[in-house]
């Protein structure tokens, strides 16, 4: 229960309301101005589009909006919802992956208007009782099961954490340095005839999938 509460703390001070609009034609908004919150941490961004000028020649309209971040992990998303005349909506639930300065942001090339982007910086911090649970060996989620744990160094081959004593896949290419010093929290579920990786955790990473 504490670790609980000390979470949403967490993720109530770290992912405050706050609005940012850009000022070109498509006017971008954030929830947040900025975040700063340490490894592992959860929590959703969501943006809003204004398209404040008549026959938007984007190419796919609102749908031609497009994303970026790093440091981020996007677990998943919405289709977009106009929420008012011109108006729309789109929300990303988000896990901290990385220590450093990251950013998400959106941005769109169209032919009439140009460019156009908008930042959202993010700090992750390091350590946090979320990442700490999880390196130490307790999975930190609610599962009718638990899952199968080792904590090991490995080598990285493709999307194969690999070691002396098995190989465990992991389902999406993530940006771990390949150091085969560094001990891997790795917790993992048999899959027909795979081990399957549903969350890694390192010193200065941590990917849920």
């Amino acid at each position: 229960m504490g670790s609980r509460l000390l979470l949403l703390i967490i993720l109530v001070t770290s992912f405050t309301l706050f609005t940012t609009p850009s000022v070109q034609a498509c006017t971008f908004i954030f929830n947040h101005q900025r975040i700063e919150a340490t490894l592992g941490t959860t929590g959703t961004v969501a943006v809003r589009v204004l398209i404040d000028h008549n026959d938007c020649t984007l190419e796919g309209g609102i749908d031609g909006m497009q994303f970026g971040w790093e440091n981020v992990q996007v677990l998943a998303t919405t289709p977009w919802k106009e929420v008012s005349k011109d108006l729309y909506e789109r929300s990303f639930q988000v896990s901290l992956s990385n220590i450093g300065a990251g950013h998400f942001m959106i941005f769109k090339d169209c032919s009439r208007e140009g460019y156009d982007e908008l930042v959202l910086p993010i700090q992750v911090l390091a350590g946090g009782t979320i990442w700490d649970t999880a390196f130490n060996g307790k999975y930190p989620y609610t599962t009718p099961d638990e899952p199968d744990f080792i904590k090991s160094t490995f080598t990285i081959v493709g999307q194969d954490l690999i070691n002396s004593e098995l190989s465990i896949n992991v389902p999406v290419a993530v940006p771990v340095t390949n150091n085969v010093n560094t001990e891997i929290a790795v917790y993992y579920r048999q899959k027909d005839d795979a081990k399957k990786a549903i969350l890694i955790v390192g010193p200065d990473f941590y990917y849920r999938f």
